[in-house]
């Protein structure tokens, strides 16, 4: 039996925490799906999730990296992961290309969740908000993650990002550019999409055009005021992002589609498999059926960007619907007989 060892109580240096400091922040609060699925249905297959999980986070930190590197400091967006949770966070500045770190922001979480997708199959919901923050290096605290944690918890339910009405309003209000109504336009139609409940989502299987929002004028006008107003903001962040090929844009978007097509595909026919197993449990089958659901939003979405983009070959083949009066959710392929999934 192994000895305590004393402690010299003259020598002891007592640890010491980061003293928090709040401040006002963006904060984007995400949600990895299928976490607690996958412990119950796949209990043979936990160390290999472990090793895809650890990969993703690995991917996370190698691109939140690069940013940082882009804008000179090590510190300029932050994150912690606990869980199946990641908390992503920058402070907010009121000056005046806040409205262009913002967007690099939420280009960011839409990097995690397209790259988390679709290489690792691992569907994000979140919610993105300003408010009151402060965090060291053991704990996260403030309003604003409440916030961010109901907004992901209780109204983006579906696999998707919402953003809240007063970032979209910093986005509009910023006035970097003479037009900068067609600006703010130009970022609504290539980074984002109002969905059917009227909050704004990230549109994370579109490649955004930045040709489109930032125009050479645009680039001038940004490199002078960080050349002249805020040097320790270099432009190489908003250059990197604007130079864009649109065959490769086309083609990288027919790869995305392609492989959330086969993702969305296995995940509904998965379901539906487990539906004749749940048959005799109710409270089981309540549980696939609420999985499901979300599912269907990412086979509409996945549809209605097919649809604009012109990859009508790339749709998902299956009709899926739910009555709300009886209660009675629809899924079959186009192809064949309606499947009753619980009557």
């Amino acid at each position: 039996m192994k000895q305590m060892r004393k402690v010299d109580h003259n020598t002891f240096q007592p640890y010491t925490l980061e003293k928090p400091e709040m401040k006002e922040c963006y904060i984007a609060y995400l949600d990895m799906l299928g976490y607690k699925a996958f412990f119950e249905e796949n209990p043979g297959k936990i160390d290999d999730m472990l090793l895809v999980f650890n990969q993703a986070i690995v991917k996370i930190t190698e691109r939140l990296h690069i940013f940082n590197l882009m804008f000179q400091d090590s510190d300029w967006i932050k994150f912690k992961i606990f869980s199946d949770n990641i908390i992503v966070w920058m402070e907010y500045k009121d000056h005046y290309p806040m409205q262009c770190l913002l967007l690099l922001f939420m280009e960011l979480i839409r990097d995690f969740q397209t790259g988390l997708t679709l290489s690792y199959g691992i569907f994000l919901r979140g919610g993105i908000v300003r408010g009151q923050f402060a965090a060291n290096n053991m704990f996260v605290f403030g309003k604003g993650l409440i916030d961010a944690v109901e907004l992901e918890a209780k109204k983006a339910i579906f696999p998707r990002i919402i953003i809240d009405g007063l970032v979209i309003s910093d986005l509009h209000n910023g006035k970097i550019f003479d037009d900068h109504e067609i600006f703010f336009e130009a970022i609504m139609k290539n980074c984002f999409f109002t969905d059917s409940d009227n909050f704004a989502v990230i549109d994370y299987l579109n490649i955004p055009d930045f040709s489109c929002i930032y125009t050479p004028e645009h680039i001038g006008q940004i490199k002078r005021k960080y050349e002249t107003e805020l040097p320790e903001y270099p432009s190489i962040a908003i250059e990197s992002e604007v130079i864009t090929d649109p065959l490769k844009r086309c083609e990288w978007l027919t790869y995305m589609l392609t492989i959330h097509k086969n993702l969305i595909e296995k995940q509904i026919e998965y379901r539906m498999q487990q539906y004749n197993e749940y048959r005799n449990d109710k409270g089981k089958l309540r549980n696939n059926e609420r999985i499901l659901k979300k599912y269907i939003w990412s086979m509409n979405y996945h549809n209605k960007t097919c649809d604009s983009s012109g990859n009508g070959n790339l749709k998902i083949l299956y009709d899926i619907s739910f009555d709300p009066i009886k209660d009675i959710l629809y899924v079959h392929l186009i192809t064949q007989d309606v499947s009753n999934i619980r009557g």
